[in-house]
């Protein structure tokens, strides 16, 4: 009964309904997954390069979701979550005092990113750094 009170209310705003942000989540990280093997490169959206938080804007900018190129700012615009709560397309933030990492949940405990410099799209555990949060986009 509350899932069909929040997708009527989600409806009425302008929101996805449940299953659309479901979808939505699905065909980031689907995108995401597309891009294994595309090397890192700082400020880079894609669609050959990528940093993480530019994985993240390209990823739900496929479904039709835009995204700032900002990890502070993509952390502000997703709903908080716990790790149970994690379904895949769900966004993990690294970082100690703030977030200043992102990562795209993929499902069985692992994420993926477009790492660091010399490096290339791949999984990598969610646990691969000090996690800040769990946030969902759509």
């Amino acid at each position: 009964m509350a899932l069909v009170a929040v997708a009527a209310a989600a409806v009425l705003v302008g929101m996805p309904s449940l299953a659309q942000a479901s979808t939505a989540a699905q065909g980031a990280a689907d995108y995401a997954a597309g891009k294994l093997g595309c090397p890192y490169s700082f400020g880079a959206a894609g669609p050959t390069r990528f940093d993480n938080p530019g994985l993240v804007k390209a990823a739900y900018g496929s479904v039709g979701i835009s995204l700032p190129q900002n990890v502070a700012s993509q952390y502000s615009m997703t709903a908080r979550l716990s790790f149970s709560q994690l379904t895949p397309g769900d966004l993990v933030f690294y970082g100690s005092t703030g977030p200043t990492s992102v990562a795209i949940y993929e499902g069985n405990g692992r994420v993926i990113d477009a790492g660091h410099p010399g490096t290339v799209v791949a999984y990598h555990p969610y646990d691969q750094s000090a996690i800040y949060g769990y946030g969902r986009v759509a």
